[in-house]
């Protein structure tokens, strides 16, 4: 049976590429059931490796991430290198999207880039690449991001691997978005877009011109009609990553827009629906996360309290998760809500904890930035402990 794992493969490519979800896990599952009849633990591992592809796709992560362990277990115990190197790829991808993990994330791409190099699997090596460029980007590294994304696409082209050339491509145009090279990554993304259509990649296709959406200047009521289709079409229903992606595009849209506030809360809420449809505890953080943006950002004085309810919110949920990262983001947000609401003694005490625990997870740059922002928070209280002190003082002596 080992001669059918290459036709498998290439029918899940096939149904993956083509965005047929449905296809791709009843195949797999398919698969699954011979070869595990058949006694093929090789086309066993390749085809759980597919149905957990197919979870993740569709917003189902942690049974996605079980399929994924189960992969890797199988292609372990046989030294499988190549299999192991896409079971690992596969967990780290389900860990970014399912979890906003990019810690353990990294851990599992270093070590698929390692073995990927160790036995000159390039297309391996090419989407570790891509991998740890997404994790450095979810960690607020874009620079670092930049790097690997450019690697992966060098990768790519030097050995004509066009799945992997449209993924880096995706991921070199978001990291110069982040990076505010908005002309850069409309080349990027351009050339990515281009690839995808005429490859008839429908995955990576609307993902790209999201991303095109979301470097522009300023958005037109054409631009909140496709992105409204993105989020809410019965065509990509199945596809989780293009509709969260949407939904979180309109909000930053309806924000960028005078006077758009109410229509980015519509669309926060939108977004919240879908993380309760989907039960997907990264969506509700992101909910939790635009909430409290907005109230501060937009919100008046009497908005600071609300801000404060979602920031607390979005701690509690994330300790729930056992996010560490998520947790130092919601402190930070603590920090900034609590200073908004001038009560610099409890920002100062949130964003020590957030700088606690940026420097746990070596996150060196936001270390640096929350010790300046406990800084600045700190003096204030000083200055309102003294401002206090003479009220008081001048009280008595009046």
């Amino acid at each position: 049976m080992n001669d059918y794992i290459t036709q498998f493969r290439n029918k899940m490519s096939y149904y993956w590429l083509s965005a047929h979800f449905a296809d791709l896990g009843k195949f797999s599952a398919q698969v699954v059931s011979v070869a595990r009849r058949e006694g093929d633990p090789v086309v066993q591992a390749a085809a759980t490796l597919g149905v957990a592809r197919h979870l993740r796709a569709t917003g189902r992560f942690r049974m996605a991430r079980a399929g994924a362990e189960s992969s890797f277990a199988q292609a372990e115990a046989l030294g499988n290198a190549p299999l192991v190197v896409d079971a690992l790829v596969e967990r780290a991808r389900i860990l970014t999207e399912g979890y906003f993990d990019p810690l353990e994330a990294r851990s599992d791409l270093e070590q698929a880039l390692a073995l990927a190099v160790g036995v000159q699997y390039v297309e391996g090596e090419a989407l570790a690449c891509v991998g740890i460029a997404r994790a450095e980007l979810l960690a607020e590294r874009p620079q670092e991001a930049l790097a690997w994304a450019v690697r992966a696409q060098t990768l790519a082209k030097a050995h004509f691997d066009n799945v992997a050339l449209a993924e880096a491509g995706l991921i070199h145009g978001l990291t110069l978005m982040a990076l505010r090279r908005s002309k850069e990554a409309d080349h990027v993304l351009d050339d990515t877009l281009s690839l995808c259509k005429r490859l008839d990649y429908t995955v990576y296709r609307p993902l790209v011109a999201l991303a095109i959406l979301m470097n522009q200047p300023r958005y037109t009521s054409e631009h909140l009609r496709i992105l409204t289709a993105y989020a809410t079409g019965d065509q990509w229903r199945d596809h989780f990553a293009v509709r969260w992606l949407a939904h979180e595009t309109l909000i930053h849209a309806y924000l960028s827009a005078r006077g758009g506030i109410d229509a980015a809360l519509s669309a926060a809420e939108a977004l919240r629906a879908l993380a309760d449809e989907v039960e997907h505890t990264p969506l509700r953080l992101a909910y939790l996360r635009w909430m409290n943006y907005m109230l501060c950002e937009y919100g008046d004085a009497q908005d600071c309290e609300e801000a404060l309810e979602f920031a607390i919110n979005w701690l509690a949920l994330s300790e729930e998760f056992r996010n560490p990262f998520q947790q130092m983001l919601a402190h930070a947000a603590l920090g900034m809500t609590y200073a908004q609401a001038g009560r610099a003694r409890r920002a100062y005490e949130s964003y020590r904890e957030a700088r606690g625990l940026a420097q746990s997870l070596e996150a060196v740059q936001m270390r640096r930035t929350f010790t300046l922002q406990m800084l600045l928070s700190g003096l204030v209280w000083q200055i309102q402990r003294l401002l206090e002190w003479l009220k008081l003082r001048r009280y008595r002596d009046d």
